[in-house]
């Protein structure tokens, strides 16, 4: 039997707002975590959060049971890392060998998703 499952919306608009809602929800969830119930809280974009008075919406469910059915976004298709990092002035200083590390880490977390991937802790350089 499917446990019962409130869900709470938080509407917003734009990137002035959307922080804001993502606090609620997120507070509204940690609240009801404190309280013994189970919760998750998530985004669903109607359009890019980036533009201006853009509807976005942010959720927080709550259940006195574990939740079966959580959210997790699965995009129709994914973009490869290079040519995302590429449209990115603030990773234009990426080597081959970071971007590579990216595409094996988003591998990793496409062929097992929900399940946490453990990635090395790098090494600080010597100056």
């Amino acid at each position: 039997m499917a446990s019962k499952v409130h869900q709470i919306t938080v509407w917003a608009r734009g990137v002035v707002q959307d922080k804001e809602g993502r606090d609620i929800a997120n507070g509204v969830a940690s609240a009801a975590g404190k309280d013994g119930k189970f919760t998750q809280a998530f985004d669903n974009y109607v359009d890019l959060p980036d533009r201006v008075n853009v509807p976005l919406r942010k959720y927080a469910r709550i259940s006195e049971e574990e939740i079966e059915e959580r959210y997790q976004f699965k995009p129709k298709r994914y973009k490869p890392v290079r040519e995302y990092v590429k449209l990115q002035a603030r990773f234009a200083h990426l080597s081959d060998a970071h971007i590579a590390k990216l595409r094996a880490f988003v591998d990793t977390k496409l062929k097992a998703p929900g399940i946490p991937v453990q990635t090395p802790i790098p090494t600080p350089r010597a100056h």
